[in-house]
């Protein structure tokens, strides 16, 4: 082998080892791609936000009864901004509880900028809220007797035309709902964002899922 044959292969090696090496920089800035959004799909029109990701996961109504009835929890995942983000993402817990989270995340989502510069924005109505299985009831009259009804009285008619079973859409099993949500999205552990309703359900989230937080 003559000498400009022999330099010829060692450029080749050397720039075999320099792409080696860029891909595997490359690889370890990049997030897996099941992580956060990869169970998930670009969000339609009607859906969420522009550019955001959304889906829903099926859970039990009633955990103790696996094979009775179940409801799709909705999800809205707005990714950071970064190309390396943080992988513990912030999941934003609504008031109330009336609205849901993800169907408001258009509106909430601007709120979090900051935040979502280095970590993904999680939306998820709570059960009995928004798009998971929403337990809506028509309003009251706008007469006087329905204005001096009295208010415990409209709610128990009120449970007993939805088709749920209320003893299910408490506090405790909608964070465990949530829970389920960052394992079905491959969150290792995740921060809480809420306000007035939704501190008290992060509170109970961590007594429930502390190592997760």
């Amino acid at each position: 082998m003559d000498l400009n044959s022999f330099e010829h292969l060692l450029l080749r090696a050397a720039g075999r080892c320099v792409a080696g090496i860029a891909a595997l920089v490359l690889g370890s800035c990049a997030r897996a791609p099941d992580i956060g959004v990869g169970r998930l799909h670009v969000c339609a029109i009607d859906e969420g936000p522009r550019g955001d990701y959304c889906g829903s996961l099926t859970v039990a109504e009633d955990r103790a009864a696996p094979n009775g009835r179940t409801i799709d929890v909705k999800i809205v995942v707005a990714r950071a901004l970064r190309r390396d983000p943080k992988p513990d993402p912030v999941f934003v817990l609504s008031g109330g509880p009336l609205g849901g989270a993800a169907t408001t995340a258009g509106s909430l989502a601007p709120m979090f900028r900051l935040l979502q510069s280095d970590r993904d924005l999680v939306f998820v109505d709570q059960r009995g809220t928004g798009a998971s299985h929403a337990l809506d009831c028509e309003p009251p009259e706008r007469t006087l007797a329905a204005l001096v009804d009295v208010a415990v009285d409209r709610f128990r008619k009120c449970l007993k035309s939805v088709d749920a079973d209320p003893r299910f859409y408490s506090t405790v099993p909608a964070m465990d709902d949530i829970d389920e949500v960052r394992r079905h999205l491959g969150y290792s552990e995740i921060n809480l964002w809420g306000v007035s309703y939704g501190t008290r359900a992060a509170l109970v989230y961590l007594s429930r899922h502390e190592a997760a937080v």
